[in-house]
């Protein structure tokens, strides 16, 4: 067996804090300093003076518990959802989708060594940098690989405690491997659908959609309604203008702050009606840079400019973050 297949052989602490380098800058040459004064008075060292240099990757590790702000962080993960939510005080982390990418028949020359993996790539890689070790709930909005490709990598670095996916009968192979990876790992699998709900001090979050078992994939997808850092958001997946229809005629209030834009912006959702139902100020396409289905379609950018709502666009934006206290925040974008 190898050593790094050892629970606790890694650590995930994150990207230490600038305040902590400092200090971690500080502490290392302070240790070997006094280390070395009581080596050379042949005096054995205290244990606290190993504690030193020890002292930044605690507080480090106990920062994500003692901090009050919230951050949503929608992932620039080409033609493709992530989305990440980490509640304050730790009292939350979700991810909902992981990225991944569309698989097409390829002529053997054109196939590459080894195939590209956001959810290797970048979803790992960023948990790891904020810090996250385990993932409250793995919210899988459908089976499309461009949503849940990147769990498999996922769940083999992150823990996981729930995996939740739509009620639906018809799912993907690729949504079944999940499951099972994520069952074998230990996760709860939670088959949810309109009227789920759950809290915590700083938001509230409820599943609105789907409401029946049967459909096509992308308008069966998960939409969750939550509230925290004063605004209240739509997360949408792959819904189109059938799956808009259904929900809309089923709830009455979906007025909210911020939408994410259905389908990477496809013309075929983000419907007028929709649009007028939602009353949404702001909006974030998740999508990729010259992808080849022309997402996101100049009819929804129109009506979004129509309505006056700002919009937020990963291919262009990079990754999109709100940052949040209490009942106000701030957005931001990062370019890669």
């Amino acid at each position: 067996m190898k050593l790094s297949d050892l629970p606790m052989s890694t650590l995930i602490i994150g990207k230490l804090e600038p305040f902590l380098l400092i200090v971690q800058i500080i502490l290392i040459p302070l240790f070997f300093f006094k280390w070395e004064g009581f080596i050379f008075k042949k005096l054995k060292p205290p244990l606290w003076l190993f504690a030193l240099p020890l002292l930044p990757l605690l507080l480090q590790i106990l920062l994500p518990y003692l901090n009050p702000n919230g951050q949503i962080t929608f992932l620039d993960v080409g033609q493709g959802d992530s989305i990440f939510i980490r509640m304050p005080y730790n009292q939350g982390n979700y991810l909902i989708d992981t990225g991944g990418v569309m698989r097409f028949e390829k002529e053997k020359w054109q196939q590459r060594g080894s195939l590209y993996d956001p959810g290797k790539k970048i979803v790992v890689p960023f948990l790891k940098s904020e810090g996250v070790r385990t993932l409250d709930k793995l919210i899988l909005t459908h089976g499309d690989a461009d949503h849940v490709g990147g769990a498999v990598a996922l769940l083999e670095e992150i823990r996981v405690k729930q995996l939740i996916v739509p009620r639906v009968s018809d799912r993907s192979g690729l949504e079944e491997e999940i499951i099972e990876i994520a069952s074998k790992k230990g996760a709860d699998i939670y088959v949810a659908g309109m009227g789920i709900r759950w809290k915590t001090s700083g938001g509230n979050f409820l599943i609105l959609h789907p409401s029946e078992m049967d459909g096509e994939r992308n308008e069966q997808s998960i939409v969750l309604r939550a509230t925290f850092g004063g605004k209240k958001w739509l997360f949408t997946g792959d819904l189109g203008s059938e799956g808009e229809n259904s929900m809309a005629r089923k709830i009455k209030d979906i007025d909210i702050d911020v939408l994410k834009i259905g389908h990477h912006g496809s013309k075929y959702s983000s419907s007028e009606p929709f649009l007028e139902r939602t009353n949404a100020d702001f909006a974030v396409i998740s999508v990729g840079k010259n992808n080849r289905y022309g997402h996101p379609g100049k009819e929804v950018i129109k009506r979004l400019e129509e309505r006056g709502i700002q919009i937020f666009r990963t291919d262009e934006d990079g990754a999109i973050i709100y940052k949040f206290k209490d009942n106000s925040g701030t957005f931001t974008t990062q370019l890669p």
